[in-house]
C-alpha cells in the first residue's frame, strides 16, 4: 500500500492504522468485520459423551 502496489486494503492490521491514519493521501473506514467465532464440540464420542463431564 505505502509503494503504489496495491490501491485497498481489508483487515489491516493494528499496528499499521496509526501510519495510514497520520497521512493524509489516504482515506480510512474502519468498521466491525463480519466475523462469526464459534465452537463446535463432539458430545457424542471422546470424554463429553459422559454427561457428567
Amino acid at each position: 500500500m505505502l509503494s503504489g502496489g496495491i490501491y485497498m486494503m481489508v483487515e489491516v492490521q493494528p499496528d499499521n492504522v496509526a501510519t495510514f491514519s497520520a497521512n493524509s493521501s489516504y482515506a480510512l473506514h474502519e468498521q466491525a468485520g463480519p466475523h462469526l467465532w464459534f465452537l463446535i464440540l463432539n458430545v457424542q464420542e471422546g470424554p463429553l459423551q459422559d454427561k457428567r463431564v
